[in-house]
């Protein structure tokens, strides 16, 4: 440890705010010892060997970034600083704690936009294709689109509920798309489509090409 205060001698501590180095008294905080005794027991010249190499990478490199209010708006190599920050762990658990609630309300900011997206893909996929300018018939085309979806999450929560899995769970045995081809192929059953065009009786003989 002599060797540690020795390289600490010249070291001028702030007074006037808190030191994340040295206490109080000026000995060294004991979540800093393992890093200051790394420093000091390695070849100075190596550390800063490494430094420059660092350096000069990140010029190499263009590992830039931009100050926004510079005038001149110049992009400029990233300052890395050679002394790394250490947090103590009781520091480290607040801010862990602080970060995993972000992550949370991330996540649950995500999944409300996920599910609006969601909604509008699946309402399109079950809306009918017209080129009618008609509002009203577009509008019942958007109705019905709308019933059919909140038919297959009914049905896919019954399936889910039977299968013993969470609300909302993703049910792989019924696709919304598999619903609609089997009420489409349903549909295509009980209304034939007449695939005969009557055409006005005697027909007119067709004009000689010659």
């Amino acid at each position: 440890m002599a060797h540690v205060l020795s390289w600490l001698k010249n070291y001028g501590a702030d007074t006037q705010s808190h030191d994340e180095l040295v206490d109080g008294k000026g000995g060294i905080r004991p979540h800093w010892r393992p890093v200051i005794e790394k420093l000091t027991s390695d070849n100075p010249h190596l550390a800063q060997r490494a430094l420059h190499m660092t350096r000069r990478m990140v010029v190499e490199n263009g590992v830039t970034y931009n100050v926004y209010a510079d005038a001149q708006g110049r992009d400029r190599p990233w300052v890395l600083d050679p002394m790394p920050v250490v947090l103590p762990a009781d520091q480290w658990r607040e801010i862990e704690s602080g970060v995993r609630q972000r992550a949370r309300l991330a996540k649950m900011a995500y999944r409300r936009r996920f599910g609006i997206e969601t909604s509008y893909r699946q309402q399109n996929e079950g809306k009918g294709r017209t080129t009618a300018k008609d509002v009203c018939y577009r509008l019942l085309l958007v109705g019905l689109a709308l019933l059919l979806r909140q038919a297959w999450v009914w049905l896919t929560g019954q399936i889910a509920r039977q299968r013993g899995a969470r609300p909302g769970a993703w049910v792989g045995a019924l696709p919304l798309g598999a619903l609609l081809g089997w009420l489409e192929a349903a549909l295509r059953r009980r209304y034939k489509e007449a695939r005969a065009i009557p055409l006005p009786a005697p027909l007119l003989p067709l004009a000689d090409a010659s």
